[in-house]
């Protein structure tokens, strides 16, 4: 009984540390998206600023002694810099693939931002940030970023890439719904990590799947996370998705023709 008990209490010291940890990780992650927010609105401004003060300047080259070289190389000095500002902002997940004669997959996490030492994270654990399945003519290729040990958890990417492969008909029934209910019924499997400010748990991810059946492709995604970007190209053409969400923790989803 005493050690069930004093098992039992490292438990809890255990979760409350967890908790916490979570908790700063978290608020860290979000302190992050609002500072690469604030960067974004403020270098618009001041594009449209300087917009401004060109057409002002174009005006009255002459009598400021000013020439449009000078002011294309200041232009181009000051986006340059803000593509580094942004890039050395961004902790996000960076992932590829290609759908040809060939499947070729790779994804990268988002840098050490939430890494202690010592974690692997998703991207490098098969079956969790990457997996394919091929059942018949049908091949599922597909990304998950978020919560990377959540992720691993869940084998996540693996486990979709299989029940949606097993799934797909000839039909072209909507994936975007029974994709999250592949999610959030895979998330029951294990204790979740991710917390909302109130710290309750949610499912915290963003996926992205590819099917190919007969030469058609399927890109369909859905995310809690708030905000889920990536873009293809295909036979219909070029998009680029830009989804955003306010309620972390609920789903988004939707799907495309490739």
């Amino acid at each position: 009984m005493e050690f069930e008990s004093a098992r039992k209490l490292c438990l809890i010291a255990v979760d409350e540390l967890v908790l916490k940890h979570t908790r700063l990780l978290y608020e860290r992650y979000m302190e992050n998206e609002r500072q690469l927010e604030a960067l974004i609105d403020r270098k618009l401004r001041e594009e449209e600023t300087r917009d401004g003060m060109e057409e002002v300047i174009n005006e009255d080259t002459e009598d400021q002694g000013l020439n449009s070289e000078n002011l294309d190389n200041t232009n181009e000095s000051i986006l340059l810099r803000h593509r580094l500002d942004v890039s050395q902002s961004v902790q996000d997940t960076v992932g590829l693939l290609e759908a040809g004669d060939s499947i070729k997959m790779s994804t990268s996490s988002g840098g050490a931002f939430l890494r202690p030492p010592g974690r692997v994270s998703c991207a490098g654990v098969y079956g969790a940030g990457s997996g394919f399945c091929r059942v018949g003519d049908t091949m599922v290729m597909c990304f998950c970023s978020g919560n990377g040990d959540d992720i691993v958890k869940m084998a996540l990417a693996s486990h979709i890439s299989d029940r949606l492969a097993r799934i797909v008909n000839e039909e072209w029934t909507e994936l975007g719904p029974t994709l999250v209910d592949i999610v959030q019924e895979r998330s029951t499997i294990c204790q979740l990590q991710a917390v909302d400010e109130n710290l309750n748990s949610i499912v915290y991810v963003g996926v992205v799947a590819v099917v190919k059946q007969h030469n058609k492709l399927r890109v369909v995604y859905c995310h809690s996370t708030e905000t889920f970007y990536f873009g293809f190209r295909g036979q219909t053409g070029t998009e680029i998705v830009l989804s955003k969400h306010n309620k972390p923790g609920t789903f988004v989803f939707g799907e495309y023709r490739a």
